[in-house]
C-alpha cells in the first residue's frame, strides 16, 4: 500500500483503498492509517470514513478533532467516487510520481480515430514508451495482446485492443500500427521481443510490417544486458546491483529509486470491463520506460561522452525475430518485470 500511496494519483489511490479495505477488519484499516500518517488531515479523514472509534484512534490522530469539518467533506466526496471500471473513452489529468500527465482511455472506434488524428497526425511524437498486456494462455507463445499502452512525457494512453479488435477493420488496424511504428519515431520498450510476439499473434499483418529495420524498438532489457556484459565498469549507471535479464521493477529501483507495484501483473487481462487500477498499472509501465531511458542516457553520456554513449545505446535496439519463440528464452523470460 505504501508504494501505491507514493506513486499513484490520489483519486485512483482512493479507489484502490476503497477496494482493498472492503470487508477488512479494523486492524488492517489501522495499519493503512499508518501508511498515510505523514498527512494527518488526510489520515484523520480516512479514519472517520472507516468509522474508527475515538477509543481506537491511532495515537498520532488523537488530537486532530479540528479536522472534523474536513472529514465530513471528505466522506461526502468519497461516497461519489467514479466507477471502479473502465467503461468509456476518457481524457483526464492524472499524476504519476508527482507529475501530471494527460491520461487518455480508448475503448471505441471513434475514440481510436480521434486519438490517432490528434496525437499522430496533427502532431507526431519524437519518442514514445510502448508496452502491452497479453492474455494468460497456458501455452505462452500463443498469448495475444489485449491492451496496448503508449506514453510520452506529456500524455499516456491505454487502448483496449480486446474490446476494439472486432469493431475495427484490418485495414484501419494496419494504418494504426503504421503510425505507431513510424520510422521517424523512437520507441522505448522493455523485454519487447515478447510484445512483438503478442502483437503478431493477434494481427496477421504485423510480422511483415515490423520486419523493416527502421521500425525497431529500443529495448531497455537488451540495453541493460549489453551494459552489464560490457567489460568496462558501469557501476555509476545503476544505483543498485543489476544482473542479466533483470526485470523492469528491479531496473526502475536501480536507476530511478522507484518501487514499481507489480501486484496486478498476473491479473486477468481478458476480463471486461477492466478495473481502473488495471488501467493505472498498465499505463505506468509505458511511462516508466521513458523515465528510465532518459536517466540511463544521461548517465551513459556523463560516463562515456556523447558519441560513445549513443553507440552503446544503439546496441539496445531490436527488430522482430521470428525465431525468438522457438527458444526457451521466451518461456523463461515472458513478462519478466
Amino acid at each position: 500500500m505504501k508504494n501505491t500511496y507514493n506513486f499513484m494519483d490520489k483519486s485512483y489511490f482512493e479507489l484502490h483503498v476503497l477496494q482493498t479495505l472492503k470487508d477488512r477488519d479494523e486492524k488492517y484499516k489501522l495499519d493503512f492509517l499508518e501508511v498515510i500518517s505523514s498527512d494527518k488531515k488526510y489520515a484523520y479523514c480516512w479514519a472517520k470514513h472507516l468509522e474508527i472509534s475515538q477509543e481506537n484512534m491511532p495515537s498520532f490522530l488523537k488530537n486532530c478533532k479540528h479536522f472534523e469539518s474536513d472529514a465530513k467533506k471528505f466522506i461526502q466526496l468519497i461516497s461519489n467516487k467514479v466507477s471502479f471500471f473502465v467503461d468509456k473513452d476518457s481524457t483526464e489529468t492524472c499524476n504519476f510520481w508527482g507529475k501530471p500527465y494527460k491520461l487518455i482511455t480508448v475503448i471505441t472506434p471513434t475514440g481510436l480515430n480521434s486519438f490517432i488524428d490528434e496525437y499522430f497526425v496533427k502532431q507526431k511524437p519524437e519518442i514514445i514508451g510502448i508496452d502491452c498486456e497479453a492474455n494468460g494462455s497456458s501455452y505462452l507463445r500463443n498469448s495475444k495482446i489485449t491492451v496496448l499502452q503508449l506514453a510520452t512525457l506529456e500524455w499516456i494512453c491505454l487502448i483496449d485492443i480486446h474490446v476494439l479488435f472486432e469493431q475495427v477493420s484490418k485495414n484501419k488496424w494496419k494504418k494504426f500500427f503504421e503510425h505507431i511504428f513510424d520510422p521517424s519515431i523512437i520507441r522505448i520498450g522493455f523485454s519487447f521481443q515478447n510484445d512483438f510476439v503478442f502483437l503478431c499473434n493477434k494481427f496477421s499483418f504485423f510480422s511483415p510490417l515490423i520486419h523493416e529495420k527502421q521500425r525497431k524498438v529500443l529495448c531497455l532489457q537488451k540495453l541493460t544486458n549489453t551494459i552489464v556484459e560490457d567489460p568496462r565498469n558501469f557501476d555509476s549507471i545503476f544505483g543498485d546491483k543489476i544482473s542479466v535479464d533483470s526485470g523492469l521493477a528491479k531496473l526502475s529501483k536501480a536507476v530511478l529509486n522507484i518501487d514499481l507495484d507489480k501486484s496486478l501483473q498476473q491479473s486477468d487481462w481478458t476480463q471486461r470491463p477492466l478495473t481502473q487500477l488495471q488501467k493505472i498499472y498498465a499505463v505506468s509501465d509505458a511511462l516508466i520506460v521513458l523515465l528510465i531511458k532518459d536517466e540511463m542516457e544521461k548517465r551513459l553520456k556523463g560516463r562515456l561522452g556523447y558519441s560513445a554513449a549513443n553507440k552503446l545505446i544503439n546496441r539496445g535496439f531490436i527488430n522482430y525475430d521470428k525465431n525468438f519463440v522457438n527458444n526457451n528464452r521466451f518461456e523463461n523470460n515472458r513478462r519478466k518485470k
